[in-house]
């Protein structure tokens, strides 16, 4: 057999034996998906649970209610904030490429 066909073979066998990083990925991706749907489970249970009966279970310390409706609401205003403001920062932007490419085209004397 040829050097190279051997090495072929080699590099194969050893591609079989270590686990490849799109495998990794999916189970990063599984194992994160698993952990959101739990935290959103808790939180609902946390929102929906009324204080006496987290209280009856021995639950005495939890962050107030206020922060079941507060934290939703800041987190969609600020989406909408930033959406605005990329496209204020590109319209600002785009200017002045629009008025450097003015020059250039007056200066070439179209």
């Amino acid at each position: 057999a040829k050097a190279g066909e051997s090495r072929g073979r080699l590099d194969r066998s050893a591609r079989l034996d270590r686990p490849s990083s799109s495998t990794r990925n999916e189970t990063f991706g599984f194992l994160g998906w698993i952990t959101s749907s739990v935290m959103y489970c808790l939180f609902i249970v946390w929102a929906c649970t009324p204080d006496a009966l987290l209280h009856f279970h021995g639950v005495t310390w939890y962050p107030d209610k206020y922060w079941a409706c507060a934290v939703p609401v800041w987190a969609c205003v600020t989406l909408v904030a930033a959406f605005f403001m990329y496209g204020a920062l590109n319209g600002v932007h785009g200017e002045r490429l629009l008025a450097k490419k003015r020059e250039e085209t007056l200066a070439r004397g179209w």
